[in-house]
């Protein structure tokens, strides 16, 4: 009994860390853990729906491109900014609660689920961009709504992306997807990568071929 006890107490922290560590996604940096910036154009987020800070991403490819330094292994998917989408996030009316040092002390280590309250929310339906609820980003224009907004007020999320038809526009990116849907966009991206390569492989030999006559 005590051994079942023990597993039992392990799985429910363990189910709980994984927990609060999904949530903290949509509340931090995927690089530094740090809070995600408020600042207006200060949030990315990749192809596989991840959300960072711009700068320290900026700063990442600039040092990797200037000075040969890796990627961080979070990041080293990231093939340059054109990989990248700015974001446009819609800052919760009325704030939030707590104080400055407070949410300055909010970050991946040490988030709590239900402890902290959204920073920004949806601009056509109002839900707070908190985990609990789908959001996606549109593509081209990087404005940020619930995914309710979809599918409720489509012509009020076309207008936003550019003026484009849902149809006409790329599709947009989920945020913080799971499961098999964060699959499918890594899928995607190695199929991207393998026709790159490949592409890169036949120039290559095309050139060493003329180079040879």
């Amino acid at each position: 009994l005590g051994g079942f006890v023990r597993y039992s107490t392990q799985s429910t922290v363990r189910d709980r860390d994984e927990a609060e560590e999904d949530l903290a996604r949509w509340f931090t940096c995927g690089l530094t853990e740090e809070p995600l910036e408020t600042s207006d154009n200060g949030v990315v987020v990749d192809r596989l729906g991840a959300l960072y800070n711009k700068e320290p991403v900026l700063k990442a490819l600039r040092d990797k491109a200037i000075d040969g330094v890796p990627l961080p292994k979070r990041i080293e998917h990231i093939t340059g900014m054109k990989a990248l989408l700015t974001c446009k996030l819609e800052k919760r009316r009325g704030g939030t609660s707590g104080s400055a040092d407070e949410k300055a002390s909010v970050n991946a280590r040490n988030f709590r689920c239900g402890t902290t309250e959204a920073v920004f929310a949806c601009p056509i339906t109002g839900l707070d961009f908190n985990g609990k609820t789908k959001f996606v980003v549109m593509r081209p224009s990087g404005v940020v709504v619930a995914d309710k907004a979809l599918r409720e007020a489509k012509a009020s999320v076309e207008e936003m992306n550019d003026g484009l038809k849902l149809d006409d526009a790329p599709p947009p990116i989920p945020v913080n997807p799971r499961g098999e849907e964060l699959e499918l966009l890594k899928a995607i991206l190695e199929e991207e990568k393998a026709k790159k390569e490949s592409k890169k492989s036949k120039k290559k030999d095309k050139q060493d071929s003329n180079g040879g006559k």
